[in-house]
């Protein structure tokens, strides 16, 4: 891995509180099988693995200007209705860098490749993403892969924290919602979840 962006160990550190938040509750996502057509545009038909959103994911198809982009657009158009905050994320930069020195080979033609994705959330603040590779389309969708899986996680935590504010404050338990809206202040530097939190009804929690 190459040297990180002082941006994206915070991300790290707000990870461990949405995994921490979320429990057995974490969405992990993957994909299994992949199929890449280009032409005048990037076309991707793929098979996504989830532990709990096999009905969201089972089959995306996309298009666009390259294999991250048509892989992006296909999960955020299928999956922003059920997580609102997938479509406030904008493509920032993207840049692939190969390692020759994981290479094995004198050549170095297997030498593995990082990708760096970057988006800018509705703040213009700066995500990054990296994943690495020895086939340059599989480092791709494991980057866009792995960027949507903290997006998604990242909006269950901040709805999930939201819930455990509103109980606390109605058990009168200011210990617990001082701790909980500490979590939710580190997960809202990811983007802003306003509209998701404001379409939640206070009465059910």
């Amino acid at each position: 891995m190459g040297i990180l962006y002082p941006e994206e160990l915070k991300q790290d550190k707000i990870m461990e509180t949405i995994k921490d938040v979320l429990g057995q509750q974490y969405v992990t996502i993957k994909v299994t099988e992949f199929i890449l057509k280009e032409a005048k545009e990037s076309s991707i038909s793929c098979i996504f693995s989830s532990n709990s959103l096999h009905d969201d994911l089972s089959q995306i198809e996309g298009k666009g200007v390259g294999i991250v982009d048509a892989l992006y657009n296909g999960i955020t158009s299928k999956l922003s209705k059920k997580f609102k905050t997938l479509a406030s994320l904008q493509f920032e930069d993207f840049s692939a860098t190969v390692k020759f020195k994981g290479s094995k080979q004198k050549k170095g033609i297997d030498a593995p490749v990082e990708i760096c994705l970057v988006l800018r959330n509705s703040q213009k603040k700066r995500l990054y993403f990296r994943a690495r590779s020895r086939s340059i389309a599989m480092a791709a969708v494991k980057v866009v892969s792995k960027a949507i899986e903290y997006l998604i996680n990242a909006e269950l935590a901040a709805i999930e924290l939201y819930k455990n504010i509103i109980s606390a404050e109605n058990r009168n338990r200011d210990d617990l919602k001082a701790t909980y809206t500490t979590q939710l202040s580190e997960v809202v530097q990811i983007t802003s979840y306003e509209k998701v939190i404001k379409s939640l009804d206070k009465r059910n929690y």
